[in-house]
């Protein structure tokens, strides 16, 4: 004999009932418990490489820089002193042609390097690479990520001349190398080195625009005299530049020994912006002042031609009094 209840549910019905409504509250409650957790993220950390490195004069160098699980995130390699980035991820945006991205580890075996540099996807390493480096390349240097944090890490770059490259090869002459675009806000960098052989360099005149330049608030000229070899390097900084800047500067030591460099600045794209900004709502200006003066035209037209028709009018009925007047006067 078969038991049921009043709404005709056997037991079995109700415990395959609650099994179900017990496994479907069940289901529900890891559903939102997964949905509330938030997925993991392995922030980009940076591995251990020097930060101190030592070039010499011609020579080429590497900066390293090694980061771990970098993700979607990208590599910005820039100069401290300078807002401009030399190379964001592999692609190079500085105008000195020197520099280059290396994926590859200076130190392994150049017959593996082509092998490891197929594995990219993996491959830490977003070495800068500067090719026949120059007194200018020297400084401190930030390897960072494209994140919200600031997050990077300083290599500073040392040059120094070979010693044993004295000798009778050198002769009498001047090398002027450094920025030549730089946006506004930046820093001008300008080295001059001179080098003597049967005399001392007295000093370096810079000159821009055919004016000599000063040290002063924003500008400074620092020497360096190395007397074993007889050369003489001056570095010019022009710190916070404005358009004013711009021109054609001039590292001199002798009447003969003159070397030029032409620097452009160029306007950040948020002066870009602003400027077009500014000449835009000049030009909505102008229309709104041009329509507003058309409709005060149109308004005293109008009202100049209302006072026109009532002056006619007004002259009608004159002349039609006194031509009555006339009539009247003549009949009598």
């Amino acid at each position: 004999m078969r038991v049921t209840d009043d709404i005709g549910w056997s037991p079995g019905t109700y415990t395959t009932f609650t099994v179900s409504f017990f496994g479907l509250f069940l289901w529900v409650a890891l559903s939102t418990v997964s949905a509330a957790r938030p997925l993991r993220y392995t922030f980009p950390t940076f591995l251990e490489t020097p930060n101190n490195i030592t070039a010499v004069l011609g020579s080429d160098v590497t900066l390293p820089c090694s980061v771990q699980n970098l993700g979607t995130k990208s590599v910005i390699w820039k100069k401290t002193d300078n807002l401009s980035p030399i190379t964001i991820g592999e692609y190079v945006y500085s105008p000195d042609k020197r520099f280059s991205i290396s994926r590859v580890d200076p130190y392994m075996d150049p017959q593996s390097r082509s092998e490891h540099h197929r594995q990219s996807h993996d491959n830490p390493r977003w070495n800068l690479q500067i090719q026949d480096v120059s007194f200018t390349h020297a400084g401190t240097y930030e390897c960072q990520l494209s994140t919200k944090e600031d997050y990077g890490r300083n290599v500073t770059l040392h040059v120094i001349e070979d010693r044993n490259s004295r000798g009778s090869d050198k002769k009498t002459g001047i090398k002027l190398t450094g920025t030549n675009y730089v946006e506004k806000g930046a820093t001008i960098d300008l080295n001059c080195t001179a080098i003597a052989i049967d005399y001392t360099p007295k000093g370096v005149d810079w000159f821009k625009d055919g004016i000599r330049i000063k040290e002063g608030r924003n500008t400074l000229i620092t020497e360096y005299w190395r007397s074993e070899t007889n050369v003489l390097h001056s570095r010019l900084e022009v710190e916070r530049v404005t358009m004013e800047d711009a021109g054609t500067y001039v590292c001199r030591f002798s009447h003969e020994h003159v070397e030029s460099v032409k620097v452009i600045v160029l306007n950040s794209l948020s002066d870009l912006m602003a400027s077009s900004r500014q000449v835009a709502d000049s030009s909505n200006k102008r229309r709104a002042g041009t329509g507003t003066d058309g409709l005060e035209r149109a308004s005293s037209e109008n009202q100049l031609g209302h006072n026109l028709g009532v002056a006619a009018v007004s002259w009608h009925w004159s002349l039609h009094l006194l031509g009555s007047f006339i009539v009247l006067v003549c009949l009598s």
